[in-house]
């Protein structure tokens, strides 16, 4: 297994200066996320200088913003826009020579969070349909560059549809594609599956990427999830992909990261 870091969690000034540090503290890659209306062709060879310099691979890479999330809409402008930020995504991994990248089923929520009821929603047969015509397309475009483009369940409180890996991986069975996986994230699976470890290995033909934050969205080992079990789990089902720590904490210290990136490595 391989170590990453999202790029928000490392502070620098470019992606060159937070991949030394990454490297210095033993990450494998870096994880970047962007607004892609603010993007800019010069980060493209920013990244791959990153690369050249630093031996630190970019192991995930979307574009995101308000265009991002539309594909398991209609036609019309939204789901263009999100399948033209899908294309582009993967063109920057195609550059790269390596990562993946993500796409969710629909956008957060802005309603009021689901409850009985309304929570664990299958998706309606037609807009399954929808979303899997949709991301065929930024597939079939990624599948001509030899990348792949993998599906994020995220747990009842922010979005609608698609909760549990279960879910997803009936949604990829639906893309007429063979380039898909899934983005297993930690923290929304300990919202929503029964037991992490028995749905790891369930699912295991599908797993091609893991998000690793703990019960809290905070950093590794500061919740309540089984560690132990999760990797031994994962060395089970003979994972061998990217573990990439991102976590929701604005207010950790570069430290912080250090230490979670020795909690992994002790445990893989």
């Amino acid at each position: 297994m391989k170590l990453s870091c999202a790029d928000t969690l490392v502070s620098g000034n470019d992606y060159i200066e937070k991949a030394l540090k990454l490297k210095e503290w033993g990450f494998d890659g870096i994880s970047i996320t962007a607004n892609g209306t603010l993007w800019k062709a010069e980060k493209e060879e920013e990244i791959l200088n990153m690369q050249k310099q630093t031996g630190i691979a970019l192991a995930e890479f979307n574009l995101t913003g308000l265009d991002f999330g539309h594909l398991h809409e209609d036609e019309g402008e939204g789901v263009e826009k999100s399948v033209k930020l899908g294309c582009r995504s993967v063109d920057m991994t195609y550059y790269a020579k390596s990562g993946i990248t993500t796409v969710y089923f629909d956008v957060p929520q802005k309603e009021s969070l689901p409850f009985a009821g309304s929570a664990y929603l299958c998706p309606p047969d037609e807009i399954t349909r929808r979303f899997a015509r949709h991301m065929g397309r930024v597939c079939n475009h990624a599948k001509i560059k030899n990348r792949e483009v993998l599906l994020e369940a995220r747990n009842r409180y922010e979005t609608k549809y698609c909760h549990t890996q279960a879910q997803a991986i009936e949604v990829l069975k639906t893309v007429p594609h063979d380039n898909v996986g899934l983005v297993c994230n930690l923290f929304h699976m300990s919202l929503t599956e029964k037991n992490i470890v028995d749905t790891l290995k369930s699912c295991k033909k599908f797993v091609k990427y893991i998000r690793v934050a703990d019960s809290n969205r905070r950093l590794p080992g500061k919740g309540y999830l089984n560690w132990k079990e999760i990797f031994k789990t994962l060395n089970e089902i003979g994972y061998d992909g990217y573990l990439s720590i991102d976590a929701s904490v604005v207010e950790a210290s570069q430290d912080d990261i250090k230490k979670a990136a020795n909690f992994i490595r002790n445990l893989i």
